[in-house]
């Protein structure tokens, strides 16, 4: 998640090659790619929806 909204791609692209789940859910409920897209970088998006991650 924070790597998400940080706009850290080679991070969050480590944490999906060793199995970090892509659909976990904040709290309040938000995805890595809902953070990712409010927090407006595109290629962590492609990242989460290439890897997989619901698109709800």
């Amino acid at each position: 998640m924070i790597a998400a909204k940080e706009g850290e791609y080679l991070i969050a692209e480590y944490l999906i090659q060793i199995g970090a789940n892509v659909n976990t859910r904040t709290r309040e409920g938000h995805t890595a790619l809902m953070i990712a897209s409010y927090s407006r970088y595109p290629e962590i998006v492609k990242l989460l929806i290439r890897s997989g991650t619901d698109r709800v």
